[in-house]
């Protein structure tokens, strides 16, 4: 069971993404770069590059540990968009003459690498959704609350669901009829309860029920 467990942990590593490794790399670059630009732009173009630069390498990792494919395929989706908004602040700077020619094209190209191999891992897990979800579209959710329970019912045949979250929230609509119908038997016991007492609490055994609901009305 441990080698299994590590075995998982290891396929989840995001050290072992290649993109993750390139964007690592980019981001202590420009974490270097911006020490030398003018001190008065510590909170306007150097604090909007490092946490860009960072940002990409950040996505990655979280996105690699998701468990859901469409939440992974968000976190990649804000990488790719934090990898242009880094090339959009080299061209600024190149153009204000904080940065020369060959810098900024050293750190264009390196966050050009990145921004492919983030692609490469969008196609990848927009595939993996588009398979889980070949099932049309009219067919899925189609069971009803009475097939949810038992649980076993929302796995009928020709009711097959696809979808990541499906058994989540089968569990979860099954948890809740259950809690219902505690809830309901819970409230019918109390008012037999109440029905077979008087005021202080007592039993009545000889009260008619006509008249043990009576006195719970008045109540």
């Amino acid at each position: 069971m441990a080698n299994g467990n590590n075995a998982d942990f290891d396929s989840r590593d995001f050290r072992r993404l290649i993109a993750w490794q390139k964007a690592q790399s980019l981001a202590v670059s420009v974490f270097r770069i911006t020490k030398q630009l003018p001190s008065q732009e510590k909170y306007g173009t150097i604090s909007q590059m490092t946490r860009c630069a960072s940002s990409i390498a950040a996505n990655l990792a979280e996105g690699n540990s998701s468990c859901f494919p469409r939440k992974t395929l968000s976190f990649y989706s804000i990488a790719r968009g934090s990898s242009d908004e880094l090339r959009s602040w080299l061209n600024l700077c190149l153009r204000l003459d904080f940065i020369n020619q060959k810098v900024h094209d050293e750190l264009d190209e390196a966050t050009q690498e990145v921004i492919r191999l983030i692609i490469a891992l969008i196609r990848k897990v927009q595939k993996e959704i588009n398979h889980s979800s070949s099932v049309p579209r009219s067919r899925k959710r189609t069971l009803d609350k009475q097939k949810l329970s038992p649980y076993s019912g929302a796995k009928q045949e020709g009711s097959k669901v696809h979808d990541d979250d499906f058994d989540f929230e089968v569990a979860v609509f099954q948890w809740i009829e259950q809690s219902k119908a505690e809830r309901v038997e819970v409230m019918r016991r109390e008012d037999q309860l109440r029905m077979m007492t008087n005021d202080e609490g007592r039993f009545l055994p000889d009260v008619p029920r006509e008249e043990g609901q009576w006195r719970y009305r008045r109540r």
